[in-house]
């Protein structure tokens, strides 16, 4: 957009329509997040790996989960795939919407019941684990198709142009892009994925909604003081979450299997219908909405390092109006540059881009090492959960 500013091009029309569905794609996580988690939980109750309360309850539920992943991911993110078109048309333009989704969910009620008969006690324990192995999939499937065209669209696009001036006027809006492309930056995201950094983020959002009491995070004192505002306006109630509990090795679950469920399928059904309407959401905002909103609803706020985990989601939901700005102007200034300055241009803006991330880096990891240090001889964060975060 910054680049698109400096050249006086930009559409605005698309834009506000790309910004309103960033918006509404995370309000539409948060609100469903919650309302779900709280209606789920309060029908599988604390544990949901009870036998009694999953045969009760699982069927209908994990119906539920699997009939709005097929239709988000299949029939809405998946719709300009022939085959699918095929079944559409032969389901929900022949019986409507409504019917549809009806029977759907139906047979998926009558497959899990089952599933459940069939295997009695362990399809019990392990039904929500396997709805979260496989929402984890979709969500994985729907962030390859945002995030894939989020990062590589905008440089093969350019390349395109680059290397096709004279005909870019007429067909701008249709570059071809060819699949071995694709693939290949989606390979660049798989290691973009499994560096430290990314692992950081990752860690920071799973801790920011953890059920634990006590995590190793870091806000701002003002964020943690309006946090502190906040939470003393909402309504209190007693927490949802089962009992903080650690695996075998010592891993800490922050999330119990019924909520990780519940997170993975939001997540991956809104993005996946914002994918089949075109629109480059962001990914990472989805999924931090769902993690915030299903904590929201089993109370994970309530107690304990409250202020902190609220400080840090108002720290990271500025974050991203500040990235945003960043970027635009960011944009603006570097392709001022190269306009001007050509080959030299793109060489200071190269070297620059360098300087930058380095610097940064650097700041980051002290941060890092700083704050970890500091938890550790500080009584008020347990120190094994503060050295257990780095390895979680």
């Amino acid at each position: 957009m910054g680049a698109a500013l400096s050249s006086s091009i930009i559409h605005w029309g698309k834009v506000g329509e790309v910004i309103s569905g960033i918006f509404l794609s995370i309000l539409l996580s948060g609100i469903a997040g919650f309302l779900i988690q709280r209606a789920f939980r309060g029908a599988i109750g604390g544990n949901a790996q009870d036998p009694r309360r999953v045969r009760l309850h699982g069927p209908w539920i994990a119906g539920l989960m699997m009939t709005w992943l097929t239709w988000f991911m299949l029939l809405k993110g998946l719709k300009a795939v022939p085959a699918v078109g095929t079944v559409k048309d032969y389901t929900i333009g022949t019986y409507g919407a409504f019917p549809f989704l009806i029977g759907l969910w139906m047979f998926y009620f009558f497959v899990f019941i089952v599933i459940l008969m069939s295997t009695k006690d362990r399809g019990s324990r392990y039904l929500f684990h396997g709805m979260s192995i496989l929402g984890m999939l979709c969500m994985a499937f729907a962030f390859g198709q945002n995030d894939l065209a989020n990062c590589a669209s905008p440089g093969l696009s350019t390349i395109w142009l680059w290397r096709h001036a004279d005909e870019a006027v007429s067909v701008a809006s249709k570059i071809p892009i060819p699949h071995w492309t694709l693939f290949s930056c989606g390979i660049l995201i798989v290691l973009g994925m499994r560096t430290r950094n990314a692992q950081r983020v990752t860690r920071a959002e799973v801790n920011t909604g953890s059920q634990f009491d006590h995590v190793a995070l870091w806000a701002p004192n003002w964020c943690r003081a309006l946090a502190r505002l906040f939470l003393k306006e909402a309504p209190t109630g007693p927490a949802l979450v089962p009992p903080p509990s650690t695996t075998e090795t010592g891993k800490h679950i922050h999330y119990d299997t019924l909520r990780a469920s519940v997170v993975m399928a939001v997540s991956a059904s809104v993005i996946a219908f914002a994918s089949g309407r075109g629109l480059p959401v962001s990914t990472t905002y989805v999924a931090f909405a769902a993690v915030v909103a299903t904590g929201w609803g089993d109370r994970v706020f309530h107690r304990g390092d409250a202020d902190l985990k609220v400080g840090r989601a108002i720290w990271v939901v500025i974050g991203w109006f500040l990235a945003a700005l960043i970027a635009v102007v960011a944009g603006i200034v570097v392709a001022m540059v190269i306009l001007k300055l050509g080959l030299l241009g793109v060489g200071i803006a190269l070297a620059a881009n360098l300087i930058v991330r380095t610097y940064f880096k650097k700041r980051a990891d002290t941060h890092e090492l700083r704050y970890h240090v500091s938890q550790e001889h500080s009584g008020d964060t347990l120190p094994e959960v503060a050295v257990q975060g780095e390895t979680d």
